[in-house]
């Protein structure tokens, strides 16, 4: 017994007359027959996703079936190819198969802590970068990238150590006046100027050089997992401006945190390390496990809390 919601209309909607009869009286084939409703909106849709799938644009949603049926293929060639091969390198190969995984998430979680690791002591550098900066006897940029917190480790008091020097000391030095008497004043004057020219060049290499940069990320984020595709949002450019953007808008002290920016960077290194596992490179659902887990690294060097990061 047919559905009824799979037969083909038997009447014009807007005549009132019966399709069949109709064709028959004008002479027309039994091609002219229309399709029931399911057939054509299965072709349609098969239709508009082979047509996405073509489309270089943002916002593009993915066929989580043909995905599918992407990675079963893809699994069976690495299967017969693996086949080929000496038993000895097949073993090899099949446990890499396997632990392909394992060793992605091991990759992402290593690169994820060491790029936030760089991310503070940068944006902790820049912050101190406001009071002036650490010099030796050798040369002006000997130890110019050392934090003072660093710098002093020798000293009890860090505004007696020998090796800071904040800025009216070195502008006295430059002039060869002594500025003691102005000091303070000319310390808040570079203060401020320094922290506006970090704020200014956070904000113009995210506009110039990656738009997708700017935020926090994690609103995009969940458009990615929910199945839309955002070019350059997980690329290589947004990673590292948004690496060194979060180091100086931290480090300017605007009024914001990197606990998620470095959700959005953890995806970053996700998608990128992605490329070099044949499981994930071209297999877009799986790709978003590894996404996932990226996320929950990134909140896990964030807030120092592993379990806060698998909950998360």
């Amino acid at each position: 017994m047919l559905d009824s919601k799979s037969t083909p209309p038997s009447k014009d909607k807007v005549t009132g007359q019966d399709i069949f009869q109709k064709i028959i009286s004008e002479g027309q084939s039994y091609d002219a027959i229309p399709d029931p409703p399911s057939s054509r909106t299965h072709d349609s849709a098969r239709s508009t996703v082979s047509e996405a799938s073509e489309v270089d644009e943002d916002f593009v949603t993915l066929d989580w079936a043909l995905h599918e049926e992407q990675g079963y293929a893809e699994a069976h060639r690495r299967a017969q190819s693996l086949e080929a091969m000496p038993s000895g390198l097949r073993a090899v190969l099949k446990i890499y198969d396997a632990m392909q995984g394992w060793i992605a998430l091991t990759l992402i979680g290593c690169a994820t802590g060491l790029l936030a690791a760089l991310v503070a002591i940068g944006s902790e550098w820049a912050a101190d970068l406001k009071f002036g900066y650490c010099y030796s006897e050798n040369g002006f940029a000997h130890h110019f990238w050392i934090t003072r917190k660093l710098c002093c480790k020798h000293t009890i008091d860090d505004e007696t150590c020998p090796l800071w020097r904040h800025w009216h000391e070195a502008l006295g030095l430059a002039l060869g006046v002594p500025l003691d008497d102005a000091g303070w004043g000319i310390d808040y004057a570079c203060y401020i100027l320094v922290a506006i020219l970090q704020a200014v060049a956070a904000a113009r290499i995210c506009v110039t050089l990656a738009p997708y940069a700017a935020g926090s990320g994690i609103t995009e984020l969940k458009v990615i997992l929910g199945g839309f595709v955002i070019k350059k949002f997980l690329g290589a450019a947004t990673l590292v401006v948004k690496s060194v953007g979060l180091i100086f808008s931290v480090g300017s002290g605007l009024g914001l945190g990197k606990e998620g920016p470095f959700v959005h960077l953890g995806c970053c290194v996700a998608n990128i390390m992605s490329r070099a596992f044949g499981k994930y490179r071209h297999n877009e659902s799986k790709k978003r496990e590894l996404l996932s887990c990226a996320a929950a690294a990134g909140v896990a060097v964030a807030f120092g809390a592993p379990v806060g990061g698998v909950l998360f």
